[in-house]
Formats: structure tokens, sequence, C-alpha cells
């Protein structure tokens, strides 16, 4: 059976305090009690601005033992220039996620949803991505959940993310020595509460993929049902005791405000101005 990763995609929602945060947590704590509770997190504020080393190191000294971090790919990479002429970037945002070492879990690269199949983009991507790190592909668009897709990731190593989404396909498939899931609501994005038999579907599903680890990630973070859908997803899988009864009972439609990372560092700019969690992009 694999290891398991379970985690949500930022810890810094101000929504989040009471729910899931002592409401008197301060800001720069919230990091430390997140990784008291899950092993991992994806950090979606590189997609807004591109990391420096200083930033990254920055979180590899907060990490405990053992946590690993998911850094989303640059969206001037993916979604800008849509990986025209973008090889230096990536090579130098695997070097930036490289100054995690031990921490890192992983990259992950999303296309936008405009982007249907097209087997030239597919093959200039795939020219560009590093097997030697951990590296996941997110499609959101329905014409590339085929398995011939998956078949040219998996000769080159590289994850096709599993996405739990409106209006796409559950494609359960294993391209790479790792699995990679993203739980961004099933009927609604980010504001959707997954219910107890529906994560018992995916546990059992998760348990039997051929590969060494599975990294998932709650995306839905409105009211906090991230992190306790991740919660009751570890509890399923066995991860260690994640009592229900912490953060259920809960109400409400309203979203996120922001993709929730504190940066606790300079960034590099480049070209775009919104700052981390503007909201200019739900991952």
């Amino acid at each position: 059976m694999p290891q398991f990763r379970i985690g949500c995609s930022g810890w810094a929602y101000p929504h989040w305090a009471g729910p899931f945060y002592p409401p008197d947590l301060g800001e720069r704590d919230r990091f430390a009690f997140y990784a008291k509770a899950f092993n991992t997190v994806e950090v979606n504020a590189t997609f807004y601005r591109f990391p420096t080393r200083a930033m990254v190191q920055a979180w590899a000294r907060k990490a405990p033992p053992g946590f690993l971090f998911t850094l989303k790919a640059f969206r001037g990479i993916t979604h800008l220039r849509k990986f025209r002429n973008t090889a230096e970037l990536v090579r130098r945002f695997y070097a930036a996620g490289a100054e995690l070492g031990e921490s890192l879990g992983g990259i992950l690269f999303q296309l936008p949803p405009a982007l249907h199949f097209d087997r030239d983009l597919l093959q200039r991507v795939l020219d560009q991505l590093d097997p030697r790190y951990p590296t996941t592909l997110e499609f959101r668009h329905r014409t590339w959940f085929v398995e011939d897709v998956a078949h040219l990731l998996r000769e080159r190593g590289i994850a096709m993310c599993i996405v739990s989404a409106p209006d796409l396909p559950e494609f359960v498939v294993a391209t790479a020595r790792h699995a990679f899931v993203r739980f961004h609501g099933r009927e609604e994005w980010y504001a959707y509460r997954y219910g107890e038999e529906e994560l018992r579907g995916w546990a059992e599903r998760l348990r039997t993929l051929p590969v060494d680890t599975v990294f998932a990630y709650f995306n839905n973070d409105a009211c906090a049902w991230a992190p306790e859908n991740a919660r009751w997803l570890a509890e399923l899988l066995g991860e260690g005791p994640s009592p229900r009864g912490d953060h259920g009972g809960r109400g409400g439609q309203e979203a996120g405000e922001g993709r929730g990372e504190g940066v606790g560092g300079r960034v590099e700019r480049m070209e775009v101005s919104e700052p981390p969690g503007s909201g200019a992009h739900r991952g």
C-alpha cells in the first residue's frame, strides 16, 4: 500500500480562524499549528509570484522533520506563456524548489482550462519537465483525460493529476512513482463539503494505486472544509487520529477570500502584479 501525504492547498486563510485555527492564534503561528495536523501542504503563492531562494529556505526552516511541500508552478510559465520559450523559467523554478531540500514533496504544473488537448503542446510541456523531481501535470479541460495522454506521461515518469471537480472526469490513473490528487469540490469549485461516504470511496481507490506515495490536497477552502475533509480522509486511510467532531456541523456557502499561504519573505516580481491570495485566480 502506498504512503499517504494528506493536506490542504494553503494554510494562511483568515476565515479558518475558529473552525480550524484557535480564534486567538496569531498569523505567524498558523503554519506551526497546521504542520502538527498534517504532513504536507500545497503552496499556491508560488503560482502568483516567482519564489526566491530566501523565501523557500524560510519555509524549509519552519517545517518539522518529515513535512513536505508541493510548490505550484508560476503562472507566467503555465498560463501567460503556455510553455512557450519557458525552458529557463522552468529550470529556475525547479532550482528554487530544490532549496527545500528534504522538505520538497514535488512540483505541480497546472494548464489553464482554455487549453484543449494538443499533442504538440503536450510534447512542448513534457520536454521542459524534469522527472528527477516528483512532478505533476494538472489538466483543466476534459479532452486531456484519456489513456493516450496518460501513456505519454507514463513514458516520462510525470504524474497525471487526479482531480475531483465540477465537469471534469475522475480519471484515476498512475503514471509515475507518485500519484497526486486535488479535491476542488465535486459539485462546486472550492465551496463543496465532501461527505464521509464520498471520502470512503476515495480512500478505497487510493489504497489500490500502484505507486510509492499518494499526495492528496483539499482545495475546497470555504468554511474550513479543506482541513476538515483532509482529516477525515487521513482517518479513513489510517494516518492517525482525526476526530470528525473537531470541525463538524458548520453551514454556509461563502468562498474563501484567496489562496492561503503565508509568504513570509521577499518574492521576485515578474510578469504579474497581483499579490498571493488576491483572488485573481483560484487554484
